[in-house]
């Protein structure tokens, strides 16, 4: 009878984590570079995307959020963020005075609410003249799905954040 029940427990536990890896999330499946150049990955196999607006002859890094799904949200050069129609998003003046960088944006989901996400981004190191990291609040519920910057922030004591973004998410 213990045995019977280990067994149980064993292939309860291994239908379960498949069951729990049957829809994959789709979030990075969009990417864009420099120079107009993107990939879609919805289909399985990388296909050619070229109405992407990220553009720099320096090619420096992007960020790109998409649902769960694989739809396009939004896209960030560091720059500017457009929305999934490849125009700028709503409320999105641009920071001018930021040399970009080669990862120097990066997006990710607000935890705990399924339509705000955050991009941060950071300026070129230049000696002593660097900026504070800069961070966008946007909201996808806002122009009609669009989505809307609705807020521009920066944090000052991570003004040594030059270059060095990445992400990871914890349990809380």
């Amino acid at each position: 009878m213990k045995n019977i029940l280990i067994y149980f427990i064993l292939i309860f536990c291994t239908l379960y984590n498949l069951q729990s890896y049957s829809q994959p999330n789709k979030r990075t499946n969009f990417w864009y570079f420099s120079d107009h150049v993107g990939l879609d990955f919805n289909s399985g196999e990388p296909i050619e995307d070229p109405y992407g607006m990220v553009y720099s002859t320096r090619h420096e890094g992007s960020t790109v959020m998409s649902d769960t799904n694989g739809n396009l949200l939004f896209y960030c050069d560091g720059l500017h963020i457009w929305n999934k129609n490849n125009m700028w998003m709503k409320n999105d003046f641009g920071y001018p005075e930021i040399t970009r960088t080669y990862q120097g944006t990066i997006a990710i989901q607000k935890p705990g609410y399924e339509n705000h996400y955050y991009v941060f981004i950071t300026s070129h190191s230049a000696g002593q003249y660097r900026l504070p990291l800069f961070y966008y609040s946007i909201d996808m519920s806002m122009d009609n799905g669009l989505g809307e910057v609705i807020a521009i922030d920066t944090i000052v004591s991570a003004w040594d954040a030059a270059e060095k973004l990445t992400a990871a998410y914890h349990k809380n």
